[in-house]
């Protein structure tokens, strides 16, 4: 009973150690009282009682052992009860912040793609663009339909730039 007793407190110190201030704590702090009125009788008048053999005193301290007992589990119930709302409110909390957090992360992800789209579509433009103007030409003067005076804008700084120059210089 003693090392029961010393794990009790133990378990007891331990919790009240971890846990924030708050419902849980103030539970286990009840159970802890209410546990410690139940072995004290334990230990104080039913040990006693029965290492003297005296049936009489162990039938009187039997009752209010059993109602210790019974004050003990009601303290305990309702530390469970508070334990369990608190851990579904928890959940239900996580819950909310992973949908939010999947939402946020599916918002992003569309434009995201929208970004990288127009993107995409405004340098696929940039490279078209010109290489159809050249491919026009060039088929225009290669049916003899060609103007000479046509011009290509030379002035891009990059490979179309000095193809355009090339083609001006030829036209």
């Amino acid at each position: 009973v003693e090392r029961l007793a010393n794990d009790f407190v133990t378990r007891h110190d331990f919790w009240q150690d971890n846990l924030e201030a708050g419902p849980e704590k103030d539970a286990t702090s009840d159970v802890y009282e209410s546990g410690l009125v139940y072995v004290d009788i334990l230990q104080q008048r039913v040990l006693p009682a029965i290492d003297a053999g005296d049936q009489a005193a162990i039938a009187a301290v039997d009752a209010d052992l059993m109602d210790a007992y019974d004050a003990h589990r009601v303290v305990v119930d309702a530390a469970a009860t508070e334990i369990g709302t608190n851990t579904a409110t928890l959940a239900s909390e996580a819950t909310d912040l992973t949908d939010s957090r999947t939402t946020m992360l599916w918002v992003l992800l569309i434009l995201t793609m929208l970004v990288v789209g127009a993107a995409a579509w405004i340098v696929t433009r940039s490279v078209l663009r010109p290489l159809d103007e050249l491919r026009r030409n060039m088929d225009d003067i290669a049916t003899g339909d060609g103007n000479s005076d046509v011009r290509l804008d030379a002035d891009r700084r990059d490979e179309f730039g000095q193809v355009a120059g090339s083609f001006n210089t030829f036209a």
